[in-house]
């Protein structure tokens, strides 16, 4: 039997309660995280390392990627993998976090199970109780900690803020000059872009199904699964009862950015001591240099501290040597991978008829479900028992 037990859920409401405590404790105000820096960060860190050609090159190849999986997306075939896709890796979560597989015949009582405990044991009312009001000044710190590792590559860097604020520039005014040049993806990124697409459809379908699309085998592997699965789905209670997930969505928002903080930053807010220890680490981060850095970054980057013309040419004529090698370039992968990839590709579209709809009522409540019992889980609170519990 799997259910979410009533004990557990008790210890949740306590936890709650803790979260309420530490979000008393008054924190430093995070360096503010410029808007335009997480996609102009692969440039920045090249451009940090490498000087202005890396930089330019990191533009034009973030342009020419974005373009040519673009390109790519809008094949028939391959929106059909990668509806497929979606499919193998909704399985593969509500698997990996519920301890249900859904091609499995067990599954539609599994899954009844669990949705008649979450209304019985209070799990709903215990996610209202959620502190929504911080959400706002926790958001910054979800920012922060989601570009932490980035950042902390820049400071082992030894970088300076005026380095910083340099390489920031650099990467503002290359990728300017990339979009002002107008650089297309070629028929070599495209190639590039199709074949990590069916590298990334048949990681899902082997992690859902142990199925390799690249054999006969592995498509009958494959079908026969999304048959399971198919049926399964069909022949569950409706879900919609729990519909009320759907009003909860600012509670996922708020442990999003609590599993982030905790994550990237370290202290979990649900347990003992976490808001001083979140407020030593923001004080530490703002007095070691990290504010002024960002600060000259986000400066650079809105115009106010840009480059001199001299360094503004040389941008441009760097970008426009890196475009024309990017014109010219051959394929990365070889005819062989190229080959295979289309292959793939092919295989998955083939199964299309069988996929599951994942827009489907029951398919969005077991991945809020899932969703939701991970981060849980990952922040120390794991509610699942596979055994009888107390449902009342």
């Amino acid at each position: 039997m799997l259910c979410i037990c009533a004990l557990k859920v008790l210890e949740f409401n306590q936890r709650v309660a803790m979260l309420n405590q530490n979000l008393l404790v008054r924190f430093p105000r995070p360096p503010v995280i410029p808007p335009l820096l997480p996609p102009l960060m692969p440039a920045i860190q090249a451009g940090a390392t490498g000087g202005v050609a890396a930089a330019a090159n990191a533009a034009v190849q973030a342009a020419v990627n974005a373009q040519a999986a673009a390109a790519v997306a809008a094949d028939a075939k391959v929106q059909a993998a990668l509806g497929l896709a979606a499919a193998a890796n909704m399985k593969a979560s509500v698997q990996a976090s519920l301890g249900i597989n859904l091609a499995s015949p067990s599954a539609p009582c599994m899954i009844n199970g669990l949705a008649r405990s979450l209304q019985l044991n209070g799990l709903l009312d215990a996610l209202k109780k959620l502190p929504l009001a911080a959400l706002a000044s926790l958001l910054p710190l979800q920012e922060l900690a989601d570009l932490m590792k980035d950042l902390e590559a820049l400071l082992a860097k030894g970088l300076g803020a005026a380095a910083a604020t340099n390489a920031a520039a650099v990467a503002q005014a290359a990728a300017n000059a990339t979009a002002a040049a107008g650089v297309t993806a070629s028929a070599a990124a495209q190639v590039n872009a199709s074949v990590a697409v069916a590298a990334t459809v048949q990681a899902s379908v082997q992690a859902a199904f142990g199925a390799n699309l690249s054999t006969a085998a592995g498509v009958t592997a494959a079908a026969a699964g999304l048959g399971g699965m198919g049926a399964n789905m069909a022949a569950m209670p409706s879900l919609e009862d729990l519909l009320k997930l759907l009003a909860l969505l600012p509670a996922l928002k708020l442990l999003a950015a609590l599993e982030a903080i905790q994550r990237e930053l370290g202290p979990n807010l649900f347990f003992p001591g976490g808001g001083n220890s979140l407020a030593s680490l923001l004080n530490a981060l703002t007095s070691g240099g990290l504010g002024s850095m960002l600060g000259g970054m986000g400066g650079a980057m809105g115009g106010s501290a840009g480059l001199s013309a001299g360094a503004s040419a040389a941008v441009s004529a760097a970008v426009r040597a890196a475009a024309s090698a990017s014109a010219s370039a051959s394929a990365s992968a070889t005819m062989t991978a190229a080959a295979s990839a289309a292959a793939t590709l092919n295989a998955a579209a083939s199964l299309a008829g069988q996929v599951p709809s994942m827009k489907s009522g029951n398919a969005m409540m077991m991945q809020l479900l899932a969703m939701l019992i991970k981060m849980l889980k990952t922040m120390g609170l794991d509610l699942l028992a596979f055994t009888p519990c107390n449902s009342g």
